[in-house]
Order: C-alpha cells, then sequence, then structure tokens
C-alpha cells in the first residue's frame, strides 16, 4: 500500500549564481506500508511501485492528514495476519476503502 504526498522542501537549492527560484520545486514522496505474517512495515520512498506491482490507485478526494491514516491504522492495530482470512490483500483493501475518492483498478 502507498500513500503518497506533494511538498515543497524547507530549503530550496541555489543556483550557479547562488539565487534560489522564485518558485520552488514540490517533491512526491511515497510511504510504502506492506502487511504480513511478521506485522506492519513501511518505508519511505522516493518513486512510486512499478505498474507491475499495482492493483489499484485512488485519487481521495481530500488529502488523507497523517492523523486520519493513523486513526485508520489504529482501527485494525489488534488485528493479526491470517492467510484465509486477513492477508495483505484485506489490509490494502480496508483502508483504501476509508476514504472517499475515485479509485482506479489495474488488474
Amino acid at each position: 500500500l502507498l500513500y503518497q504526498r506533494t511538498e515543497v522542501p524547507e530549503s530550496s537549492v541555489e543556483d550557479a549564481a547562488g539565487r534560489r527560484p522564485v518558485l520552488p520545486q514540490k517533491v512526491r514522496r511515497q510511504l510504502r506500508l506492506d502487511w504480513g505474517k511478521d506485522g506492519l512495515a513501511f518505508m519511505e520512498q522516493d518513486s512510486r511501485l512499478s505498474d507491475a506491482l499495482l492493483v489499484q490507485s485512488k485519487v481521495f478526494d481530500q488529502p488523507l492528514r497523517p492523523t486520519e491514516l493513523l486513526e485508520h491504522l489504529t482501527e485494525v492495530q489488534d488485528r493479526c495476519f491470517d492467510p484465509d482470512e486477513w492477508t495483505s490483500y484485506n489490509f490494502g483493501y480496508h483502508l483504501i476503502g476509508r476514504a472517499p475518492g475515485k479509485a482506479y483498478d489495474y488488474r
């Protein structure tokens, strides 16, 4: 599961003449959440997953705030990985369904 956000770096890079750009470049960051038999793992990535790994994406109607994501994770914190009942598939679809938006299926 990948959550993408766009941010402006705190300090913009100066050019060769020592000037800062008027419009700072926005940077996309991805928070990757993996659910498996060892529990929840997460990492921040600079690039999205390859198309071969995508199952569904969703553009939320309103950007998801970090506190909202934490609330959604708290709802499932007591769930245990179960290959028949609660897998990464179930985890991903549960979280992606928690906020309104437009979903796109890849396969």
